[in-house]
């Protein structure tokens, strides 16, 4: 995830930053566990082309950045095996109590607060 929030936010995801993730097996996809609003308000959908070939068979993925540019959510698939949703916030102490325990620091990847 710091990767294409490099990739699209032109900047380091920041170490106060906080990432939530939830993994979606195939079998999850295929009986609609990822909520149908996640893909809806997720607005961008790049194709990614890599030798004149287009990849969205292998890796796809939506996003959305906020206005801010301090909040972004991302949506990641892998060959259908399965997905990650990932919430990515600049500073981890936005996050919402009741999922503090799930928040990961980044470049600290063994401490979760």
């Amino acid at each position: 995830m710091l990767a294409l929030y490099y990739k699209h936010a032109s900047a380091i995801f920041p170490k106060e930053g906080g990432i939530v993730t939830i993994w979606y097996s195939n079998l999850q996809v295929a009986n609609g566990s990822i909520p149908d609003e996640v893909n809806h308000f997720l607005n961008q959908d790049p194709i990614l082309i890599r030798n004149a070939k287009n990849l969205n068979e292998q890796f796809n993925y939506k996003y959305l950045f906020s206005e801010c540019r301090q909040n972004a959510v991302f949506l990641v698939g892998f060959r259908q095996s399965f997905y990650i949703l990932s919430h990515l916030k600049t500073d981890r102490s936005r996050f919402d109590k009741l999922i503090c325990e799930r928040v990961m620091s980044p470049y600290e990847w063994t401490e979760v607060i």
